[in-house]
């Protein structure tokens, strides 16, 4: 008697499946800015402005936090399908706080002058 086939070794598990990883990218790459322009035309709506500023800088730090999220437990990429790095972190953090501040200052600019 001939012995069974034995199944192929499983292959390591470096890349998350589900639907997680997909979600979370979608989140700082998407969601995530739409939801920083709402608050900022909340803002120049005069809308709650206190509220308003700290929902505006609450969604920037959630967007950090999913990318950091993102590259250290669930293996995040780069725009070119390369894995992502904590530098690559830093330079979206940086670039993300930049646009944040400027966005939040021309909102607050907007508010002041009556410009909606």
């Amino acid at each position: 008697m001939a012995n069974p086939p034995h199944p192929a070794a499983p292959l390591p598990h470096t890349e998350p499946t589900g639907c997680l990883p997909v979600l979370v990218r979608l989140v700082w790459m998407m969601f995530g800015n739409v939801a920083l322009v709402v608050c900022a035309g909340l803002i120049v709506k005069r809308t709650a402005p206190m509220v308003m500023d700290a929902a505006f800088f609450g969604v920037a730090a959630s967007l950090v936090l999913v990318r950091y999220i993102d590259i250290a437990r669930l293996h995040g990429l780069t725009a070119e399908a390369k894995p992502a790095t904590l530098g690559d972190w830093w330079r979206y953090s940086a670039k993300l706080a930049a646009f944040s501040l400027g966005l939040w200052a021309l909102a607050r600019f907007a508010a002041t002058r009556g410009l909606t």
